[in-house]
């Protein structure tokens, strides 16, 4: 972070929770490490409540908009409508004051949670499969790797039918989107295409604070390239 008071935001609304979190540096004579505040919406409406989030959080620590000098964006996949928001929230504030833009998948996150919950073993790697809806599933792999979350492949969209073909190993648990258990969406799907052939366990929920986990290694982004995946022609597999 530059600057004396610089502070790093860091956004997600990929999911059913928006999380919005702000890491702030400490004075020059401070001997105390980084600030972190996080701010949790009362209602799920992703627009005006990312923005109030985001405010909370600067007023709180007696700082302006101006003041961000980074910010991480969750880019998803995930919801189509929380993730338009978060991404354009992101490129006004990079805009508005010259931020670093840095990103994460969404599979990174849930990902992290299993593992930093200790729901999946460290030495398992992890088959993210999300809703993706209309008959589809957003997959990736990951692997930890000397305390990071590594991508193996994707995040990317496939038809649910498409996941039997999927080969992982025996050392892989699928993380799986508990919509996907559902009776209307395994419909014509058998065991929902092989999903029950491995061992499995629903998505966790991350919290606010995951996001500025050191485990992660958010990608650098620029503010003309940010996009968000979702399901779109030139995302999807096939």
């Amino acid at each position: 972070m530059s600057g004396a008071r610089g502070c790093t935001l860091a956004v997600s609304a990929s999911g059913a929770r928006l999380l919005c979190a702000l890491q702030v540096a400490p004075e020059p004579n401070e001997a105390t490490g980084a600030r972190i505040e996080v701010a949790t919406p009362a209602n799920p409406q992703r627009g005006a409540d990312l923005v109030q989030c985001a405010q909370l959080l600067l007023e709180r620590c007696g700082l302006e908009l101006a003041a961000v000098d980074e910010l991480i964006v969750d880019v998803g996949p995930g919801s189509y409508t929380g993730l338009r928001v978060a991404v354009t929230f992101a490129r006004f504030v990079a805009a508005f004051g010259r931020a670093r833009l840095r990103s994460v998948t969404s599979t990174e996150l849930f990902a992290l949670t299993a593992w930093r919950r200790g729901l999946v073993r460290r030495d398992r790697a992890i088959r993210c499969v999300l809703d993706a809806r209309r008959g589809r599933a957003h997959v990736a792999r990951l692997h930890w790797d000397h305390d990071s979350v590594r991508p193996d492949d994707g995040p990317r969209s496939i038809e649910l039918a498409a996941l039997h073909r999927i080969t992982d190993g025996p050392d892989t648990t699928w993380v799986v989107d508990p919509a996907l258990r559902s009776v209307e969406a395994v419909a014509g799907t058998p065991d929902l295409a092989g999903i029950s052939r491995h061992e499995t366990i629903d998505l966790p929920m991350p919290a606010p604070i995951d996001l500025f986990d050191p485990a992660l290694a958010p990608l650098e982004a620029e503010l003309d390239a940010l996009e968000p995946l979702y399901l779109m022609a030139s995302y999807a597999e096939d």
